[in-house]
């Protein structure tokens, strides 16, 4: 439950659908805002966007190494370092991250709060190798 007088958060949908009635680009509100924003800073390598080079979190480069604790540990930390420098609409509360080896995948669940909301919200995120 959003508390009164807060601020809301938008951002224009990613997939860029036309509202039905208004045909205006669809904008997501809150949490839905937000959780967007999360999975694109997640899922961007560094060096992939010309003029913010640090901006992302490399995931898809841990995918090829042999997963353990020390790459979990070095994905949880690039999370939470990409997501403290470039969104501060956020606190992190939990990053979990788990091997689907039979899937070739890596899933991330990252557990947090929106700045001036009560309730955590837990956004997931799975990686997948293509080759």
């Amino acid at each position: 439950m959003p508390i009164p007088n807060s601020v809301q958060y938008s951002d224009l949908d990613i997939k860029f659908l036309s509202h039905p009635v208004t045909k205006k680009l669809s904008v997501l509100n809150n949490e839905r805002a937000v959780s967007q924003a999360i999975k694109n800073i997640v899922l961007t390598d560094r060096y992939e966007r010309v003029y913010k080079p640090l901006l992302g979190a490399s995931i898809r480069s841990k995918l090829f190494e042999n997963f353990g604790p020390n790459i979990a540990y070095e994905i949880k930390e690039d999370i939470q370092i990409a997501l403290r420098n470039y969104e501060p609409r956020v606190k992190i509360i939990d990053i979990k991250v788990d091997e689907k080896p039979e899937e070739n995948a890596i899933l991330m669940s990252i557990t947090f709060f929106i700045r001036n909301q009560a309730d955590p919200i837990t956004t997931s995120i799975l990686v997948e190798r293509v080759r």
